[in-house]
């Protein structure tokens, strides 16, 4: 019954502390400036094919499959810290490409 007893008291000590917001309602509407810029299924594949095979094996594993770290590992026989290392560098390049892409976009956009 103790053990019962500070497992609760353990379990209310990790709650954060909900802070009522007092008439602040959250804004609906995202300015356009704030928003992320829309990408098109063609610029994200794109980007894919831009990755080594190794990293774009393991993010669509885990991305669009939906596979954890440690399915991924078993399914390509590799160890679960090459895989947490891939999928996190993969998704570093992707973003870069992504990021380059865009302002790339921009640029010839604001040139026209």
């Amino acid at each position: 019954m103790l053990n019962v007893s500070n497992k609760n008291y353990r379990k209310a000590q990790a709650r954060p502390v909900l802070v009522p917001l007092n008439g602040h309602e959250p804004s609906r509407v995202i300015p356009m400036h704030v928003r992320p810029p829309q990408l098109t299924a063609v610029e994200v594949l794109s980007a894919l094919d831009a990755l080594s095979t190794e990293h774009r094996l393991v993010l669509i594993l885990a991305v669009v499959e939906g596979f954890t770290c440690k399915e991924i590992a078993a399914i390509c026989s590799l160890p679960i810290g090459t895989v947490m290392s891939r999928l996190s560098r993969g998704r570093a390049e992707l973003r870069k490409i992504l990021v380059y892409s865009q302002r790339e976009e921009q640029s010839t956009a604001s040139v026209s």
